[in-house]
Formats: C-alpha cells, structure tokens, sequence
C-alpha cells in the first residue's frame, strides 16, 4: 500500500528517490520537489550549494511535477502540464 508519509513539516510526500552521489528528492502530494544532501551540482533546481542541507528545501520554482528520478548529479522529472 502506498501512502503518503510526511518528511519535513507535515508535507505528505508520495514518491522519495536517492542519486548516487548522496543527492536525495522527495515529490509532495501536490506535485512540488523537495531535495536536501548533496546539491552542488544544481540536482535541487536552480541553486547549487555546497552546504549539504540535511533537511529537505522546496524546488526554487512554481513547476509542479507527476514524477521525479534523481541520478548521478542529476534530478529529471516529468511536469504535470
């Protein structure tokens, strides 16, 4: 059974992927990415940093999305619209 499990403030969140390389992004019910770990390589959206945030940011972006894969220095996903 798949249910929707709260990582950060209460978000439910349905989908959680980890790349390779320590990156690590969650899809919240309502289609927004929230991506924390290893970020220098712009794997959470348009901010690289090289501060792993241990706690999960939101998508520096008003793109909502069905999907999310993280990889190997990379977070694809396909947008709701």
């Amino acid at each position: 059974v798949s249910v929707p499990t709260p990582i950060i403030d209460s978000v439910p969140m349905r989908e959680v992927h980890i790349g390779s390389e320590g990156a690590k992004c969650a899809l919240a019910t309502d289609g927004r990415p929230w991506c924390w770990g290893r970020l220098d390589a712009y794997q959470g959206g348009d901010y690289p940093t090289t501060n792993w945030p241990r706690e999960p940011l939101p998508f520096p972006s008003a793109q909502r999305f069905r999907t999310i894969g993280t990889g190997f220095h990379t977070t694809c996903g396909t947008e709701l619209n």
